[in-house]
Protein backbone atom coordinates (compact mmCIF):
# COMPACT_ATOMS: atom_id res chain seq x y z
CA UNK A 1 0.00 0.00 0.00
CA UNK A 2 1.70 3.19 -1.15
CA UNK A 3 -1.10 5.26 -2.69
CA UNK A 4 -3.39 7.61 -0.79
CA UNK A 5 -6.32 6.37 -2.90
CA UNK A 6 -5.94 3.00 -1.16
CA UNK A 7 -6.26 4.64 2.26
CA UNK A 8 -8.78 7.40 1.65
CA UNK A 9 -12.22 6.85 0.17
CA UNK A 10 -13.64 9.40 -2.20
CA UNK A 11 -15.34 12.30 -0.53
CA UNK A 12 -14.39 15.13 1.78
CA UNK A 13 -14.48 15.58 5.54
CA UNK A 14 -14.30 11.92 6.45
CA UNK A 15 -10.80 11.64 4.94
CA UNK A 16 -8.86 11.61 8.23
CA UNK A 17 -6.65 8.61 8.97
CA UNK A 18 -4.22 7.49 11.65
CA UNK A 19 -0.88 6.24 10.37
CA UNK A 20 1.94 4.36 12.06
CA UNK A 21 5.33 6.07 12.08
CA UNK A 22 8.43 4.24 10.97
CA UNK A 23 11.07 5.74 13.26
CA UNK A 24 10.91 9.09 15.06
CA UNK A 25 9.13 11.92 13.24
CA UNK A 26 9.72 15.51 14.48
CA UNK A 27 6.77 17.88 14.54
CA UNK A 28 6.15 19.60 11.23
CA UNK A 29 8.40 17.26 9.26
CA UNK A 30 7.50 16.23 5.71
CA UNK A 31 6.77 12.52 5.47
CA UNK A 32 6.45 9.86 2.78
CA UNK A 33 3.98 6.99 2.65
CA UNK A 34 5.83 3.65 2.58
CA UNK A 35 4.73 0.50 0.78
CA UNK A 36 3.83 -1.17 4.11
CA UNK A 37 1.39 1.62 5.02
CA UNK A 38 3.67 3.35 7.51
CA UNK A 39 5.10 6.86 7.12
CA UNK A 40 8.65 8.13 7.60
CA UNK A 41 10.58 11.38 7.32
CA UNK A 42 11.83 12.28 3.85
CA UNK A 43 15.63 12.29 3.99
CA UNK A 44 18.35 13.37 1.60
CA UNK A 45 18.87 10.93 -1.21
CA UNK A 46 19.40 10.48 -4.92
CA UNK A 47 16.66 10.34 -7.54
CA UNK A 48 17.08 10.40 -11.33
CA UNK A 49 20.73 11.45 -10.95
CA UNK A 50 19.88 14.37 -8.62
CA UNK A 51 21.24 14.31 -5.07
CA UNK A 52 19.38 16.17 -2.35
CA UNK A 53 21.76 18.19 -0.18
CA UNK A 54 19.39 20.01 2.15
CA UNK A 55 15.69 19.35 2.67
CA UNK A 56 15.08 22.76 4.28
CA UNK A 57 14.97 26.21 2.74
CA UNK A 58 18.23 27.82 1.62
CA UNK A 59 18.72 31.56 1.15
CA UNK A 60 21.02 33.53 -1.18
CA UNK A 61 24.28 32.13 0.16
CA UNK A 62 25.31 29.15 -1.96
CA UNK A 63 28.52 27.95 -3.60
CA UNK A 64 30.88 25.09 -4.38
CA UNK A 65 34.68 24.80 -4.69
CA UNK A 66 36.79 21.89 -5.96
CA UNK A 67 39.73 20.65 -3.87
CA UNK A 68 42.17 19.11 -6.39
CA UNK A 69 44.45 17.54 -3.78
CA UNK A 70 41.68 15.66 -1.96
CA UNK A 71 39.61 15.30 -5.14
CA UNK A 72 36.52 16.52 -3.29
CA UNK A 73 33.84 19.17 -3.76
CA UNK A 74 33.04 21.50 -0.87
CA UNK A 75 29.44 22.71 -1.01
CA UNK A 76 28.41 25.60 1.25
CA UNK A 77 25.01 27.13 1.81
CA UNK A 78 22.77 29.03 4.21
CA UNK A 79 20.15 26.89 5.96
CA UNK A 80 17.16 29.10 6.77
CA UNK A 81 15.23 26.24 8.34
CA UNK A 82 17.98 25.68 10.91
CA UNK A 83 17.99 29.19 12.44
CA UNK A 84 19.89 30.79 9.54
CA UNK A 85 23.05 28.75 10.05
CA UNK A 86 25.71 28.50 7.35
CA UNK A 87 26.81 24.94 6.59
CA UNK A 88 29.31 23.10 4.44
CA UNK A 89 29.38 19.49 3.28
CA UNK A 90 31.98 17.46 1.40
CA UNK A 91 30.94 15.77 -1.84
CA UNK A 92 32.69 12.82 -3.49
CA UNK A 93 32.12 12.16 -7.17
CA UNK A 94 32.27 8.55 -8.30
CA UNK A 95 31.23 7.69 -11.81
CA UNK A 96 28.03 9.59 -12.50
CA UNK A 97 26.95 10.07 -8.89
CA UNK A 98 27.95 12.19 -5.89
CA UNK A 99 27.86 11.14 -2.25
CA UNK A 100 27.83 13.58 0.64
CA UNK A 101 29.44 13.65 4.05
CA UNK A 102 27.91 15.15 7.18
CA UNK A 103 27.08 18.90 7.02
CA UNK A 104 29.10 21.10 9.39
CA UNK A 105 28.00 24.52 10.67
CA UNK A 106 30.53 27.34 10.31
CA UNK A 107 28.30 30.37 10.96
CA UNK A 108 25.57 30.16 13.58
CA UNK A 109 22.46 32.30 13.75
CA UNK A 110 23.51 34.92 11.22
CA UNK A 111 22.13 34.58 7.71
CA UNK A 112 25.15 34.52 5.41
CA UNK A 113 23.83 36.71 2.63
CA UNK A 114 25.84 35.89 -0.50
CA UNK A 115 28.83 33.54 -0.50
CA UNK A 116 31.89 32.93 -2.63
CA UNK A 117 34.83 30.58 -2.26
CA UNK A 118 38.21 29.75 -3.76
CA UNK A 119 40.85 27.06 -3.32
CA UNK A 120 44.21 28.07 -1.85
CA UNK A 121 46.99 26.09 -3.58
CA UNK A 122 49.59 27.20 -1.04
CA UNK A 123 47.79 25.97 2.07
CA UNK A 124 45.57 23.30 0.48
CA UNK A 125 42.55 24.88 2.13
CA UNK A 126 39.38 26.60 0.93
CA UNK A 127 38.47 30.19 1.73
CA UNK A 128 34.79 31.06 2.05
CA UNK A 129 33.81 34.74 2.01
CA UNK A 130 30.32 35.75 3.09
CA UNK A 131 28.32 38.57 4.60
CA UNK A 132 27.64 37.84 8.25
CA UNK A 133 24.44 39.60 9.29
CA UNK A 134 25.19 40.38 12.91
CA UNK A 135 23.87 43.93 13.16
CA UNK A 136 25.63 44.81 9.91
CA UNK A 137 26.38 42.49 7.00
CA UNK A 138 30.11 42.38 7.54
CA UNK A 139 32.47 40.77 5.05
CA UNK A 140 33.60 37.63 6.87
CA UNK A 141 36.15 34.92 6.06
CA UNK A 142 36.19 31.28 7.16
CA UNK A 143 38.88 28.72 6.28
CA UNK A 144 37.80 25.15 5.52
CA UNK A 145 40.01 22.06 5.77
CA UNK A 146 38.89 18.83 4.09
CA UNK A 147 39.94 15.49 5.54
CA UNK A 148 38.39 12.46 3.92
CA UNK A 149 34.66 13.13 3.73
CA UNK A 150 34.72 15.59 6.64
CA UNK A 151 35.34 19.34 6.79
CA UNK A 152 36.48 21.50 9.70
CA UNK A 153 36.77 25.26 10.18
CA UNK A 154 39.02 27.64 12.05
CA UNK A 155 37.86 30.86 13.67
CA UNK A 156 36.00 33.31 11.43
CA UNK A 157 37.48 36.75 10.74
CA UNK A 158 35.46 39.85 9.83
CA UNK A 159 36.66 42.81 7.80
CA UNK A 160 35.94 45.48 10.42
CA UNK A 161 32.55 46.41 11.79
CA UNK A 162 31.92 49.13 9.19
CA UNK A 163 32.16 46.96 6.07
CA UNK A 164 29.40 44.93 4.53
CA UNK A 165 28.29 43.41 1.24
CA UNK A 166 25.47 45.85 0.55
CA UNK A 167 22.84 44.12 -1.55
CA UNK A 168 25.01 42.93 -4.37
CA UNK A 169 27.04 39.96 -3.27
CA UNK A 170 30.74 39.20 -3.39
CA UNK A 171 33.21 37.65 -5.86
CA UNK A 172 36.62 36.10 -5.26
CA UNK A 173 39.63 34.90 -7.28
CA UNK A 174 42.86 33.29 -6.08
CA UNK A 175 46.22 34.81 -7.02
CA UNK A 176 48.65 31.90 -7.50
CA UNK A 177 51.58 34.31 -7.89
CA UNK A 178 51.06 36.16 -4.59
CA UNK A 179 49.27 33.29 -2.85
CA UNK A 180 46.48 35.59 -1.79
CA UNK A 181 42.77 35.82 -2.47
CA UNK A 182 41.34 38.85 -4.26
CA UNK A 183 37.91 39.73 -2.85
CA UNK A 184 35.68 42.14 -4.77
CA UNK A 185 32.43 43.51 -3.39
CA UNK A 186 30.09 46.51 -3.31
CA UNK A 187 30.61 48.20 0.04
CA UNK A 188 27.17 48.86 1.47
CA UNK A 189 28.73 50.93 4.25
CA UNK A 190 30.32 53.24 1.69
CA UNK A 191 27.58 54.11 -0.81
CA UNK A 192 27.93 50.70 -2.52
CA UNK A 193 31.25 51.73 -4.06
CA UNK A 194 33.16 48.83 -5.69
CA UNK A 195 35.86 47.73 -3.26
CA UNK A 196 38.69 45.20 -3.35
CA UNK A 197 40.59 43.64 -0.46
CA UNK A 198 43.33 40.96 -0.31
CA UNK A 199 42.91 37.98 2.03
CA UNK A 200 45.70 35.68 3.23
CA UNK A 201 45.33 32.23 4.81
CA UNK A 202 47.60 31.33 7.69
CA UNK A 203 46.96 28.03 9.41
CA UNK A 204 43.20 27.70 9.81
CA UNK A 205 42.40 31.41 9.85
CA UNK A 206 42.37 34.28 7.38
CA UNK A 207 43.47 37.91 7.59
CA UNK A 208 42.35 40.91 5.57
CA UNK A 209 44.69 43.44 4.03
CA UNK A 210 43.99 47.06 3.16
CA UNK A 211 40.91 47.65 1.03
CA UNK A 212 40.93 49.76 -2.14
CA UNK A 213 37.92 51.64 -3.55
CA UNK A 214 37.82 51.22 -7.33
CA UNK A 215 35.72 54.30 -8.05
CA UNK A 216 33.20 56.60 -6.38
CA UNK A 217 30.21 55.23 -8.28
CA UNK A 218 27.77 52.73 -6.84
CA UNK A 219 28.00 49.23 -8.27
CA UNK A 220 25.40 46.53 -8.35
CA UNK A 221 26.58 43.14 -9.61
CA UNK A 222 30.26 42.22 -9.90
CA UNK A 223 32.58 39.34 -10.86
CA UNK A 224 36.33 38.75 -10.85
CA UNK A 225 38.65 36.30 -12.63
CA UNK A 226 42.40 35.73 -12.32
CA UNK A 227 44.75 35.55 -15.32
CA UNK A 228 47.65 33.22 -14.38
CA UNK A 229 49.68 34.42 -17.37
CA UNK A 230 49.69 38.14 -16.52
CA UNK A 231 49.00 37.87 -12.75
CA UNK A 232 46.17 40.40 -13.02
CA UNK A 233 42.58 40.09 -11.86
CA UNK A 234 39.97 41.21 -14.38
CA UNK A 235 36.77 42.51 -12.82
CA UNK A 236 33.43 43.38 -14.38
CA UNK A 237 30.74 45.37 -12.61
CA UNK A 238 27.45 47.02 -13.34
CA UNK A 239 27.49 50.74 -12.55
CA UNK A 240 24.09 51.34 -11.03
CA UNK A 241 21.49 50.99 -13.79
CA UNK A 242 23.54 52.75 -16.45
CA UNK A 243 26.46 50.69 -17.81
CA UNK A 244 29.05 47.94 -17.42
CA UNK A 245 32.72 48.51 -16.59
CA UNK A 246 35.84 46.33 -16.87
CA UNK A 247 38.80 47.04 -14.60
CA UNK A 248 42.11 45.32 -13.87
CA UNK A 249 43.65 44.87 -10.41
CA UNK A 250 47.06 43.66 -9.25
CA UNK A 251 48.28 42.35 -5.91
CA UNK A 252 51.84 43.58 -5.56
CA UNK A 253 54.80 42.05 -3.73
CA UNK A 254 53.89 43.74 -0.45
CA UNK A 255 50.41 42.28 -0.59
CA UNK A 256 48.66 45.53 -1.44
CA UNK A 257 46.12 45.94 -4.23
CA UNK A 258 46.70 48.37 -7.09
CA UNK A 259 43.74 49.38 -9.23
CA UNK A 260 44.38 49.59 -12.98
CA UNK A 261 42.49 51.44 -15.68
CA UNK A 262 38.90 50.84 -16.78
CA UNK A 263 37.15 50.34 -20.08
CA UNK A 264 33.47 50.25 -20.96
CA UNK A 265 31.87 46.86 -21.57
CA UNK A 266 28.60 48.43 -22.70
CA UNK A 267 26.69 51.65 -22.18
CA UNK A 268 23.52 49.67 -21.56
CA UNK A 269 22.17 48.61 -18.20
CA UNK A 270 23.56 45.16 -17.38
CA UNK A 271 22.40 42.86 -14.65
CA UNK A 272 23.68 39.31 -14.10
CA UNK A 273 27.37 38.86 -15.04
CA UNK A 274 29.75 35.92 -15.45
CA UNK A 275 33.43 35.70 -16.37
CA UNK A 276 36.01 33.02 -17.10
CA UNK A 277 39.53 32.78 -18.52
CA UNK A 278 40.37 30.75 -21.65
CA UNK A 279 43.97 29.52 -21.31
CA UNK A 280 44.12 28.43 -24.96
CA UNK A 281 43.25 31.82 -26.49
CA UNK A 282 44.44 34.01 -23.62
CA UNK A 283 41.11 35.82 -23.58
CA UNK A 284 38.57 36.40 -20.85
CA UNK A 285 34.99 35.44 -21.71
CA UNK A 286 32.38 37.79 -20.26
CA UNK A 287 28.67 36.99 -20.30
CA UNK A 288 26.01 39.42 -19.16
CA UNK A 289 22.31 40.16 -19.21
CA UNK A 290 21.51 43.33 -21.18
CA UNK A 291 18.45 44.88 -19.56
CA UNK A 292 18.05 47.40 -22.39
CA UNK A 293 17.98 44.61 -24.98
CA UNK A 294 14.98 42.69 -23.65
CA UNK A 295 17.24 41.12 -21.00
CA UNK A 296 19.01 39.03 -23.65
CA UNK A 297 22.23 37.23 -22.74
CA UNK A 298 25.40 38.44 -24.48
CA UNK A 299 29.04 37.30 -24.56
CA UNK A 300 32.18 39.36 -25.24
CA UNK A 301 35.86 38.55 -25.33
CA UNK A 302 38.23 40.79 -23.41
CA UNK A 303 41.99 40.98 -23.01
CA UNK A 304 44.46 43.24 -21.22
CA UNK A 305 47.89 44.70 -21.71
CA UNK A 306 49.23 44.96 -18.20
CA UNK A 307 46.70 46.93 -16.18
CA UNK A 308 44.77 48.16 -19.25
CA UNK A 309 41.78 46.08 -20.37
CA UNK A 310 40.23 46.12 -23.84
CA UNK A 311 37.47 44.38 -25.77
CA UNK A 312 38.32 41.95 -28.57
CA UNK A 313 36.71 42.49 -31.96
CA UNK A 314 34.32 45.19 -33.11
Amino acid sequence: MSNLSELLPSGGGQNVVSLTASGTIPGGATVVLNSDGTVSVITAGTSNGTTEIESGEVYQGLGAVYDPVNDKILIFYNDVTDSNTSKAVVGTVSGTSITLGTPVTFNSGNAAAYMAGSYDTSSGKILIIYGKTAGTTRITASVATISGTAVSFGSATSHGSSFNTGHSGVSISYDTNRQKHFVFFCDGANSNFPTAVPVTISGTSASFGTSVVAESNACDHMVTCYNPSTYYHMTVRSVGSSSGTIQMFDINGSGSITAGSTTSLTSNHIDEIGISYDTASGYHVIVYEDVNQNEYLYARLATASGSTPSLVGS
